[in-house]
Parts: C-alpha cells; structure tokens; sequence
C-alpha cells in the first residue's frame, strides 16, 4: 500500500481525527491521474465536510491484485472506501473485493451501454450467494442490445425512467453495497446524450445518505476537464451525502399499515421524518434489516390502487 501525499483538500480531511465522524479511504490507481484530479479537488469546499467525515488514507494501487489487498485493508477501517480508476475492470475489482468478504450484497451502477456478454459473464457470480441483485442506472436504449429480461436479479433503469424522476431512482441506492459510476455516462462536449453532471451529483448524494454504502468506484475513460470535474464533485456529494447518514430506527417512524392484503402480501409502509425516507416492511418484527427502500409514490399506489410498483415488487422478490 503506498501512500501518497495528498492536496489541500485531502489534507484538511485527514486533519482533526475524531471517533465521531465518518472514515473513508481512498485508492487510486494511477498518480498521474489523482494529479490531473488535484485541481478540481482543489476547487471544491471542505465545509460542511471536514466536521463530519474524516479521510483515513490516501493510497495508490499500481495492479489488480494490490488494488484488492488494499481494498480489503481499506474496508477494515472505513465506514466508506472510493476507488478511482481509469480501468475498465475497477468496478469488477470492487465487485470481486464484495465477494471475497462473504457477505450478501446488492450493486448499482451507472453507465450508459452494456452488452449482452457483459452482463452475462457478470451475472453468472450470482451463483455465489453473495451478490444479491445488480441495478443499471441510465442505460441508454439505442446503445444496448438486450431488455435484461434473460436474468431476475437484474434491474435495468433506462435513461428516461432516470431522468423522468431521480427521486424515485433513491430506493435503489439506499440499498446498495456498492456504487459504480462510469463517468462516459454523462453529458459533455463530446456526449450530447446522458445524464447530465448535476444528475449524477444528485444519485451519489442519494447513495452517499443510505446507509449500505461501503464502496464507490469512480471510473474514467478520459481526462477531459469535464469528465475530471465531474468525477470530483460527485466524490463530494458522496461525502456530503454521509454528512447526513441515519441508521433507519422503526420505532421513530411513522406507521401505515394497509387494512387488506395486496397481492398476498400485508403491507406496512413506515416514514421517517428525520431522512425523509420512506420504507415497506413485510414482517410483523421491528427488526431494521428487514425493512425494504421504497418512496412515497410506492405508497400512494399501494393504499390508493392496491397495486405494487414494479421496483417495490422487485425489491419484495428479491426477500
């Protein structure tokens, strides 16, 4: 693991150590590229972040095989780990790191195309029991062959359904164990087509409140200006999304339990004032991990129509 020594920003984050605030590490694979980075990072505010999360190491990784024993070294420490890389393969390294801890996990990205053997290759790790599900966020109709239908674990969600209402995308990734954001999937000079910088900064803010967050892999394809400000401001509403994290405790939330069953299943929705969360639970415990992401226009449906959304029904099947 080699450290490396950081800019003005990283190092205001790594000041003032306290038990209270929230760690991240973050490992980059190439100090050519955490250097054209710096300026961005440089421009970038540390308030509110440095009196709520705390930057523990700051470290590159030349090869894969460093990158997942660093990883590994990182999650053991962090509430948080950001990895930044220019490889194609950053998001599988993240993924492959997941399944190396032995525990279940669910992973979203976003990005803009993906092809059949892609996702094929990737989803066969489903039969380890690890991975849970798979979420692409963003996807791009006239770049990608296939509806996703061939597999149950997996959730594609174009462009337009993305576009059309990011709030309702929140769900999704308040449950994630792991965020992968492929920077081409944004707007730019050369990109007249995809999420635009602000959107993406929206999502990893989302993702960055949940509290299933444990990796965010940053992936560039270009050291354009925009892709690299891009990459760093949503670093930041990542971090400030964590300024903001709350453990979901049910009995300081709303109940609203429907009067019929919907489908077989008795359905009861919970708020929380505090996030403005929303959540479905199907178990007559109060226990908080069993507790499912949802949105109020999840509950509108549910105690208006007697319907269940799509996502919900997703999310209820994956139980």
């Amino acid at each position: 693991m080699a450290e490396v020594t950081s800019n003005a920003f990283f190092t205001t984050l790594q000041e003032n150590e306290d038990a209270g605030k929230k760690s991240f590490g973050l490992c980059c694979t190439e100090a050519a590229l955490l250097e054209d980075l710096a300026p961005h990072f440089r421009r970038l505010s540390t308030h509110p972040l440095q009196d709520y999360v705390h930057l523990s190491q700051l470290v590159l990784s030349a090869n894969k095989n460093a990158i997942l024993t660093d990883l590994r070294s990182l999650s053991l420490q962090n509430d948080l780990i950001i990895l930044i890389s220019t490889q194609p393969d950053g998001y599988k390294l993240c993924f492959d790191h997941l399944q190396l801890c032995e525990k279940s996990f669910s992973a979203l990205t976003l990005r803009n195309s993906i092809s059949f053997g892609d996702i094929s290759h990737q989803m066969q790790d489903l039969a380890n029991p690890w991975m849970m599900d798979q979420t692409i966020v963003g996807l791009q109709k006239h770049l990608s062959g296939f509806t996703g239908s061939e597999f149950d674990n997996l959730r594609l969600v174009s462009l337009a359904q993305t576009q059309n209402d990011l709030k309702e995308v929140e769900p999704l990734l308040r449950r994630a164990d792991l965020i992968d954001v492929d920077i081409s999937c944004c707007q730019s000079g050369e990109r007249a087509i995809g999420l635009t910088a602000q959107e993406v900064c929206q999502l990893t803010h989302y993702a960055g409140r949940g509290t299933s967050a444990k990796i965010l892999s940053i992936q560039l394809a270009s050291r354009h200006s925009w892709d690299l400000e891009c990459a760093a401001t949503a670093i930041w509403y990542m971090l400030y999304g964590m300024t903001m994290r709350q453990e979901p405790v049910m009995k300081k939330m709303r109940q609203y339990t429907l009067t019929s069953a919907i489908e077989g299943r008795k359905l009861t929705f919970l708020f929380d004032a505090n996030t403005q969360h929303w959540w479905c639970n199907t178990s007559p415990s109060e226990d908080e991990e069993k507790l499912i992401p949802c949105s109020y226009r999840d509950y509108e449906m549910a105690s208006e129509k007697q319907e269940i959304s799509d996502r919900l029904q997703y999310l209820l099947s994956l139980k």
